[in-house]
Order: C-alpha cells, then sequence, then structure tokens
C-alpha cells in the first residue's frame, strides 16, 4: 500500500506509514477519510489487554491477528517494554513474597509453619533486582528475535526485526503468567505444581513462538528444518542458563528460612 503522504509503499496491512508516520488511507473509501484516524487510535488504547486475551483462549489465531496491531516500529518497542515492566513488576511481587513468607519445616514432629516476616524486606536490594530483572526479560524477548533475525538474513527472509520481538514479546505473556501467577497459586495444595506448571508455560510459549516465527519466514526444503534445529538449540541454550541461575537464585532463598 502506498503511502498518500511521501510515497513510501507499506504492507497490506499497514495502518501507518513505516517512513513518515502519517496514516494509511483506505484506497477504495476515500470520502470516509476523517473518520480512519480516530477508530484506529481508539483501537491501538486498548490492543494490549485484548492481545493477552487472545494468547489465552485461542494461542495460534490470536497471535497472529493481535500482530498485525503492532507493524510499526513504534508499537513493536512500546510493546516489548511494557511485556518487560509489567514482567519485573509480577516477578518483584514474588520475590517479596517467598522472602517475607517464611516456612518453616520440622522433619522430627512433621510439622509445617508459616509465618509473615517483614523485616526481610531488607535484605532485598530492590536496584539490583529489579535491574537483573528487567535484563532477563529483555534478554529473551532481543535474544530470540536476533537469533531469527540473524538466520533470515542468512537465509534471505525479508521479516522485520520489530515484528519478530512483538512475536517474541507477545509469546512469553503465558509462561510468565504461569510461572509467576498460576504456579505459585497451585503450589499452596500441591507441593510440586510450580515446577509442573513451570515446564507447561515454557512449553506453551517455546511451541507458540517458534510456530509463528516459522509462519513468518515461511521456510521450505531442507534448509528450514536446518535453520529451525540450529536457532532452536542456541534458543534452549541460553534459556537453560537463566533457568539454571533462576533455580539456584530460588533454592537459595528459600533454604534460609526452612528449619530442619
Amino acid at each position: 500500500m502506498k503511502c498518500s503522504k511521501c510515497g513510501f509503499i507499506n504492507g497490506s496491512s499497514a495502518e501507518f506509514c513505516m517512513k513518515c508516520g502519517a496514516p494509511m488511507e483506505s484506497e477504495n473509501n476515500d470520502e470516509v477519510e476523517g473518520n480512519v484516524t480516530p477508530v484506529v487510535n481508539n483501537t491501538k488504547k486498548s490492543n494490549l489487554f485484548f492481545s493477552v486475551l487472545a494468547i489465552i483462549l485461542k494461542p495460534f489465531t490470536g497471535i497472529k491477528e493481535e500482530l498485525n496491531k503492532f507493524e510499526d516500529t513504534k508499537s513493536s518497542i512500546i510493546l516489548v517494554a511494557i511485556v518487560t515492566v509489567v514482567s519485573t513488576i509480577l516477578s518483584l511481587l514474588q520475590l517479596i513474597y517467598t522472602t517475607v513468607h517464611v516456612v518453616s519445616k520440622s522433619y522430627y514432629s512433621k510439622t509445617i509453619t508459616t509465618s509473615w516476616v517483614w523485616d526481610n524486606m531488607k535484605s532485598i536490594d530492590f536496584s539490583k533486582v529489579i535491574g537483573k530483572y528487567i535484563l532477563i526479560y529483555l534478554g529473551i524477548i532481543l535474544g530470540i528475535a536476533a537469533i531469527y533475525y540473524i538466520a533470515g538474513l542468512i537465509v534471505k527472509k525479508d521479516v522485520k526485526f520489530t515484528r519478530l520481538m512483538s512475536i517474541v514479546a507477545i509469546g512469553i505473556i503465558p509462561y510468565v503468567l504461569c510461572s509467576i501467577i498460576v504456579g505459585p497459586l497451585l503450589s499452596i495444595l500441591f507441593t510440586d505444581a510450580l515446577t509442573y506448571i513451570d515446564i507447561i508455560g515454557f512449553c506453551y510459549s517455546f511451541v507458540l513462538i517458534i510456530r509463528t516465527i516459522n509462519d513468518e519466514f515461511k521456510f521450505e526444503g531442507d534448509s528450514g528444518y536446518y535453520i529451525n534445529a540450529i536457532c532452536m538449540a542456541m534458543i534452549i541454550i541460553i534459556v537453560y542458563i537463566i533457568f539454571q541461575k533462576s533455580v539456584a537464585s530460588a533454592i537459595s532463598s528459600y533454604s534460609d528460612y526452612i528449619d530442619y
């Protein structure tokens, strides 16, 4: 679709020009031009909520539909920033909970007691923790997007880096919800629930991201298998390293408050 302001050729579903930012005009509906911009702006204000809802209710079709709302660079960056900030806040709240909610377990009397020790919050270096979480979530989003973007350059596939960022940002939402909200809540009833929910959330997000990226690249022949194998191997190694460090940190924090 050609921009009427600067003449730049945009994608057929683009709502704004990628070069000058002007709203794209309908080729068959010029007479309602004055009504187009307000509708688009109102849609973009609420698209994050509906994106999350769509990913939960209908993951594969939902992510494809919602990605069209984040085609321009500005929207993609805002999406990544919002997902990173919200994930960081949820992770911080989880850390505070595990720090002040002390679980004392006695194997001799086979009893478990819990208490709230708010003074334990003094041991949390909030600036360091917040910085670590931001780097982790940004690293996951930008890392996966960069790996596939480089792969796309190698096989000469025209896929935008910002588009890949949006795919990963939306794709990790199920994992964040499972590991930070659903898992801890179910672990109150079932001791090992957190581990199982973490695995389910990771697999859900991983398959969602990889399948959506493959739909974007439209790999053909054996090259698609090799590219995917290399990219997924790199992603799994990176995620494993991050997961290993997170587990080690969680075990360390829990062990400080368990009385044997």
